[in-house]
């Protein structure tokens, strides 16, 4: 049991009425869900962390090929201008 799993049931044990007493078997269940809840939640987040990793390649990537784009544009664009200048000549 985490240590963060036995302190919620700690928390549990005192907010629960007085005429209500949790058996050990129902603890012992509920921390096993609650540790199978920060599993899952340390999962996600190192899930999360990994594709914001890869949002931000795919964005860096993007800016360059938008850049290289742009780039190739402007030179197509100059050789018809030279194209279009030679025509008229």
């Amino acid at each position: 049991m985490t240590g963060l799993a036995r302190a919620l049931i700690v928390t549990l044990i005192k907010i629960t009425d007085v005429g209500q007493v949790m058996e050990q078997s129902e603890v012992q269940a509920l921390a096993d869900k609650l540790d199978k809840l920060i599993e899952r939640c340390d999962k996600l987040e190192k899930d999360n962390a990994l594709l914001r990793e890869l949002q931000d390649d795919w964005n860096r990537e993007r800016a360059q090929l938008m850049h290289k784009n742009d780039l190739a544009k402007n030179k197509i664009e100059a050789m018809i201008g030279r194209l279009r200048a030679l025509e008229h000549h």
